[in-house]
């Protein structure tokens, strides 16, 4: 799953508290901050999660889009 969090000063704690709920079924989860052309960090980021559990992707998904400012796809390697 690709995570694109706009706002994220603001919903960066909704965010972790979801992806704490569903921890025991994420494996990998990696955050990719991005940054302004002064090289400060902008409000926007990117989350890749490896998920191990397929039945509980519909819930995350649903519980982050709920949040707002969340863009997100889902891809199988």
């Amino acid at each position: 799953m690709a995570i694109k969090l706009e706002n994220r000063i603001d919903n960066a704690a909704l965010v972790q508290n979801v992806l704490t709920r569903y921890g025991c079924f994420i494996k990998t989860r990696l955050g990719i901050p991005y940054h302004n052309e002064d090289g400060s960090c902008s409000n926007s980021g990117l989350i890749i999660l490896e998920i191990v559990n397929k039945d509980s992707l519909f819930d995350l998904k649903n519980e982050l889009l709920q949040i707002g400012d969340i863009s997100l796809n889902l891809m199988e390697i």
